[in-house]
């Protein structure tokens, strides 16, 4: 008879840790420092602990491992007990991807990672500022994103905290912001680095999105980091900029409907 007892991240480490070396590939950072810090956590028990889940506010399942497939039916209890209908799962999970195929109803893609494959050269006909953001930025950085509706309750921290990491680029061209890049060292996997960039609404469809990510590659490699980055899978726009920044697809996030 299994038990599911609410829990705190930090009661459960030693199978947190199993859970992360048992991956196929670095997490994606959204899911590593956004949808998962965000979850409720819960230990399954037996006679003793086999493994652990986690749902996030709207119910849907975001982790779920056991140290033994042995243990594989405690899936069908938690759905049945928590009355969940849908979960992400990724193809680098391989216990979760392994249990939820066995007892899915349909999966769709959601996201797709990619992995650096290759340094293309990208270049631009226009004059392009780079420089490393600080603190004294973060106004300004914090409105790019918002008239560009990119903002949201999260926003000011988030910047705060990827700028004291020196992980944000600013952009400038004629002394105007025009994009930016930011990258965030893997906690699970620190020897890469995800990669991301944006762009002014009124500068897009000039090639400068190819140039910034480019950019935020070497200037990762240089420091010493792999990349890797994603974007969801209806993003037909973004998966050309990757793809011509010499990324190429590695995993894959699903929804899948139990």
């Amino acid at each position: 008879m299994y038990k599911f007892v609410q829990v705190k991240t930090s009661a459960i480490y030693p199978f947190i840790n199993g859970y992360y070396e048992s991956l196929l590939a670095p997490m994606d950072d959204m899911w590593e420092d956004g949808i998962l810090p965000n979850s409720t956590y819960y230990r399954i028990d037996e006679d003793e602990t086999v493994g652990f889940f986690a749902v996030d506010d709207e119910n849907v399942m975001t982790q779920f491992y056991v140290v033994d497939l042995k243990h594989e039916d405690v899936f069908l209890d938690v759905i049945k007990y928590f009355h969940i209908k849908k979960a992400y799962v990724s193809s680098y999970d391989p216990v979760f991807k392994a249990v939820s195929d066995k007892f899915k109803n349909a999966a769709t893609v959601n996201t797709l990672l990619y992995k650096q494959s290759s340094e293309p050269v990208i270049t631009i006909d226009m004059d392009v500022e780079v420089q490393t953001a600080t603190l004294d930025e973060l106004d300004l950085i914090t409105a790019y994103y918002e008239m560009n509706d990119l903002g949201g309750p999260w926003l000011e921290n988030y910047l705060r905290r990827v700028i004291n990491s020196e992980g944000v680029l600013i952009f400038k061209s004629e002394n105007m912001l025009v994009g930016t890049g930011e990258f965030r060292v893997s906690k699970s996997s620190p020897e890469y680095a995800n990669v991301g960039m944006t762009v002014d609404v009124k500068c897009r469809n000039k090639g400068l999105g190819r140039y910034i990510l480019a950019y935020m590659r070497d200037h990762c490699n240089q420091l010493g980091y792999d990349t890797i980055c994603s974007t969801t899978t209806d993003n037909h726009a973004s998966k050309r900029c990757i793809g011509a920044c010499g990324y190429e697809p590695y995993h894959t996030i699903y929804d899948v409907w139990l």
